[in-house]
This record gives C-alpha cells, structure tokens and sequence, in this order.
C-alpha cells in the first residue's frame, strides 16, 4: 500500500513539473531547435533540384545551338535566347559552359562533383584537362572536404596564366604579325585574365 500511494506522489510531480513555466521553455525552445533544421532540409531540396535544372537548362541550350534546332522560328541562337527566354547572350553561354564542365568532371571517378554554379563559373573556358586538373587541385586543397568558389578560381587562374604566357611568348616570336596586331593580341589575353580576377601575367614574369 505504501508502494502505490509512492507512485502515486511521483506521478504527480512529473505532472507538476512538466507544467512548470521553466519545462515549458525548454520545450519550446527544443521544437524551435526542430523547426529551424527540418525547414533548412526542405529549402535545401529546392536549391538540390534548381541545380540539377540549371545544369540540364545548360545542355538542352547546347543542344539547341549545335543543332540549329531554332533556324525555323530565329535567324540566330543568339536571337533566340533573348526572344524565346530573355536570356542575354553572356548568361546562356554560362548556362551552357557550367553544363559542359560538370559533364567533363563526371568523367572523373571518386571526386566530388561541383554542387553550385559559382564553382563551375572559373572552370568555364579552360581546356578540358586544364579543367579536370584545376578542380582536382581545389578538391585536394579543400578543407575536410569543402571546396570553396575561391579555391577552384585560384586553382583555375593559375591554370591561364600559364597559358596565356604561352600565347604570349608566342605572339612575340611570331614573325608574320606586325607590331599594332601583336599589342592588340597581348591586350586581349590580359583582359582574359582580368576578366576571372587573375594577377596579371608581367607580374609573374618579372619575377622570374
């Protein structure tokens, strides 16, 4: 009997203290804990599934460029793009470069892929072992695995300088252009790299 009339006064404290003003605010700071993190998985979803759209909006654009597939209705895929989509000319080519390189990176077995566009946006334009390389490279000096939008423009910067140094050391040996056309043409490849944020290329060769 001593027993029950125990349980009974426990009970009646768990019921008494689950209705304390101080285990009511743990609750509710508990479930707002919650509410935060399942709706983080919800939007996140979304931005999962505006990725993958985004990639495939790249390569039907690719498609519908390399086929022509717009000659009956534009006189231009450029024209096209503006009328059909309101895209300009420097956002369709971005749509269709982040498809390319994601479709080359594939290629590459147990690396991560990019997940966002501004990863992809520096490796638009390179060659594609160029490309393959410097995402490698941003892969292997991210930290705990995070590859940065930073990373993959420093890793791919370094990847044009050393190329447009060769373009330019080729343009200066060749004798069949004249000197306007060989400024015009060392004018462009630094306007390349000011284009993606690189340090200028005398400033690596002065250094040299």
């Amino acid at each position: 009997m001593d027993r029950n009339v125990s349980d009974r006064q426990n009970h009646r404290e768990l019921i008494d203290t689950s209705r304390s003003p101080k285990f009511r605010q743990t609750e509710t700071k508990l479930a707002a804990e919650r509410v935060p993190d399942e709706r983080l998985k919800l939007l996140e979803k979304v931005i999962e599934k505006g990725w993958k759209t985004f990639l495939e909006v790249g390569q039907a654009l690719a498609d519908i460029r390399d086929e022509r597939l717009y000659r009956n209705h534009f006189p231009t895929f450029d024209s096209y793009c503006r009328q059909r989509w309101h895209y300009g000319r420097a956002y369709a080519y971005q749509l269709i470069g982040a498809a390319q390189v994601v479709e080359r990176l594939s290629a590459i077995a147990d690396i991560p892929l990019p997940t966002n566009e501004s990863q992809v946006r520096p490796l638009i334009g390179l060659d594609p072992e160029d490309m393959r390389q410097a995402w490698l490279n941003a892969v292997k000096h991210g930290k705990t695995g995070r590859v940065t939008a930073r990373l993959v423009k420093k890793s791919a910067c370094e990847f044009r300088r050393k190329i447009n140094l060769r373009k330019k050391n080729k343009i200066s040996a060749s004798r069949y252009l004249s000197k306007a056309e060989i400024s015009d043409e060392i004018i462009r490849v630094l306007d390349t790299l000011s284009e993606h944020n690189c340090p200028d290329i005398s400033s690596t060769t002065s250094t040299g």
